[in-house]
């Protein structure tokens, strides 16, 4: 759960909070842990321009057009040419299916980190 700590941190340190999104982070929080449904659920699409203003650090692939954010800050990169990528636990990732990457993303790593 210390992901979902650090991107509520993360969160109330920005310039304009998102306050329902904090409020939603904090009942993953008491719940103790997060499905893979709601994990999915949680992505938020995002223009990459916006994205970098908020996140000057998280380089972005060249041709990276949408970021979708989920619960934990853990990012998917969706490109020019339709592909979505993914640098997760160390692998990199990428798929047509945006399915497929949260598919993955949750067998390799996050499954573990959000219900621990």
């Amino acid at each position: 759960m210390e992901a979902i700590k650090s991107h509520i941190k993360s969160e109330q340190d920005r310039k304009s909070p998102d306050s329902n999104l904090i409020e939603r982070l904090n009942k993953v929080l008491s719940k103790g842990g997060l499905s893979f449904e709601e994990f999915c659920a949680s992505g938020t699409f995002i223009p990459s321009e916006i994205f970098k203003l908020d996140n000057p650090d998280i380089k972005l692939d060249k041709d990276c057009t949408d970021v979708i954010r989920y619960y934990g800050n853990f990012i998917v990169q969706g490109l020019k040419s339709g592909l979505f990528i993914a640098d997760i636990n160390g692998s990199h990732i990428e798929s047509k299916s945006l399915s497929v990457i949260e598919d993955t993303m949750w067998s390799m790593h996050i499954n573990k980190v959000m219900n621990k």
